[in-house]
């Protein structure tokens, strides 16, 4: 965008703003002493709004007349409606003019298709008209999701899903005695292991092996006599001790 100006004649407007921006012709001048302007900007791609960026290349001020003017901008949506965002104050030392966009959550979220721009100053002139969006959410899109789907925010878009739950098996450890929360081994049931008798608890940490950004730990019960039998194995995230609780995560 180029600089936004401030004082400025007509003449500046004719002659160099003309080739970038856009402002009220002199034909259009003549046809009320209060005349007013509009400016209507359409996009491609109707979106939930969450701001309106108005770039300025002349603020409306001249060398005669520094008052500062005013815009109002209006919304329109896919149904035609419009939607207010007020009045707002033009300056080159607020350039681009960022206008907020406020939902009123208790009525149904639309799509934006048009941005209206009404103004009386000729000396107002427009670089650039944008519309910002919510980045990966679209409020509209998600109230249609069914049952069975879900909001992908990379695609914008609902997607069926297929989620059931799986119970893991029973951990079977020899020269030990395991108690568990529930008699189903679903995600998130607790279990604890006790060494049987004449056994002890030896827990190894091997840091090679990586699940899910926790540590594992191999759980040896070592028979505490020098014959002993053959020491079960289980892979846990559990405590050194005499007992050691296990996690299905």
């Amino acid at each position: 965008m180029q600089t936004c100006q401030s004082k400025v004649f007509e003449s500046d407007l004719s002659d160099g703003v003309s080739q970038y921006a856009w402002f009220p012709c002199r034909e259009a001048q003549r046809t009320s002493w209060y005349p007013d302007y509009w400016l209507k900007a359409h996009f491609s791609h109707p979106m939930v709004a969450a701001a309106v960026i108005i770039h300025l290349a002349a603020d409306g001020t001249s060398y005669i007349d520094q008052t500062q003017r005013n815009i109002t901008v209006h919304l329109v949506d896919t149904k035609e409606g419009i939607h207010e965002l007020g009045d707002w104050r033009l300056s080159c030392r607020t350039n681009p003019l960022v206008i907020p966009v406020r939902h009123d959550l208790s009525l149904a979220f639309y799509h934006t298709k048009a941005i209206v721009v009404l103004f009386r100053s000729d000396l107002v002139a427009i670089s650039g008209v944008a519309l910002r969006s919510f980045q990966f959410f679209d409020p509209i899109t998600i109230s249609g999701c069914q049952s069975n789907e879900i909001y992908n925010p990379m695609g914008q878009s609902c997607v069926r899903y297929s989620c059931d739950a799986i119970n893991c098996q029973k951990p079977l450890i020899r020269n030990a005695e395991v108690r568990c929360s529930s008699s189903n081994y679903f995600n998130g049931a607790r279990c604890s292991v006790t060494c049987s008798s004449g056994y002890v608890l030896q827990i190894q940490r091997d840091d090679d092996i990586i699940k899910s950004q926790l540590y594992l730990h191999y759980v040896l019960f070592k028979h505490m006599y020098s014959n002993s039998p053959n020491s079960g194995t289980v892979e846990t995230a559990g405590k050194v001790g005499r007992s050691v609780e296990l996690f299905w995560v």
